[in-house]
């Protein structure tokens, strides 16, 4: 197991890239980026605008579900990973 010292958040975003661009309809606008402090990691979805409602999900339950996955991720690794959604204009 790797500790949080040891692993690259590259995979964490590379899934939730591959993750965000399989839901919405402007896969090219989808932007993925890591912060890491210490344990905690804080993975940034930016989607286009019109894209944001399908990434939140019916009463935020799409995004709630990619946290409890994210969540579950990181605790393998011994940290804690925290997902800001966001939009920018088209």
């Amino acid at each position: 197991m790797n500790t949080a010292a040891e692993y690259a958040p590259l995979e964490d975003t590379a899934l939730l890239t591959e993750i965000a661009r399989a839901i919405v309809s402007k896969p090219e606008a989808v932007e993925v980026f890591a912060q890491e402090d210490d344990e905690v990691m804080v993975l940034f979805l930016t989607v286009a605008e019109d894209d944001l409602d399908s990434v939140l999900g019916r009463g935020g339950t799409l995004v709630a579900a990619l946290r409890r996955l994210f969540t579950a991720v990181g605790l393998q690794d011994g940290r804690q990973v925290r997902l800001k959604v966001t939009s920018k204009p088209h």
